[in-house]
């Protein structure tokens, strides 16, 4: 930096600001520069963004409970049916959590891929399209429970095989 220059805001975040509106995500090209542009969410986004978080915590939480060996069914039962009814109302609102602006708003988050595994994908016989069917998360426990393995002489150690004995 220059002694005796002071930079302006503007200069440092170099900031363009554009008489014509621009739609969020679109870029206009400059000489030698290209400027994106973002607006605020409407009302409609956020809810769907509000919708795939409360999936995302359902479905850590049904995987989390399922890491412990003696996890309570009942507790289980209870998440699973919350992840359903919630999938449930967020497809009839909003449509599929693959489906291009659900997954352009989610897109960032890092736990998206752990979401979108919760819809399998298939083409439709009649249309020829893709669509998406809720996966087997729904239906049972997918995780393993950590186990902890003993072994108490060298012999055994040598012969034990983690898929059994």
């Amino acid at each position: 930096m220059l002694r005796g220059y002071q930079m302006t805001d503007e200069e440092a975040l170099d900031v363009y600001k554009s008489e014509e509106a621009s739609k969020r995500g679109k870029y206009k090209g400059l000489f030698k520069k290209t400027v994106f542009y973002e607006s605020s969410l409407s009302d409609k986004d956020i809810s769907r963004i509000k919708g795939m978080v409360d999936l995302r915590e359902t479905y850590q939480a049904l995987i989390e409970i399922q890491r412990h060996p003696d996890y309570s069914r009942a507790d289980f039962q209870e998440l699973l049916g919350k992840l359903n009814r919630d999938y449930d109302r967020f497809v009839s609102q909003f449509g599929y959590l693959n489906a291009s602006v659900n997954r352009n708003l989610f897109d960032s988050d890092d736990k998206y891929s752990l979401l979108a595994s919760l819809e399998d994908e298939y083409i439709d016989s009649k249309s020829q399209k893709v669509k998406y069917k809720k996966s087997l998360a729904f239906e049972k426990a997918l995780v393993r429970p950590e186990r902890d393995y003993k072994i108490f002489n060298g012999f055994r150690c040598l012969k034990f095989q983690f898929i059994g004995w």
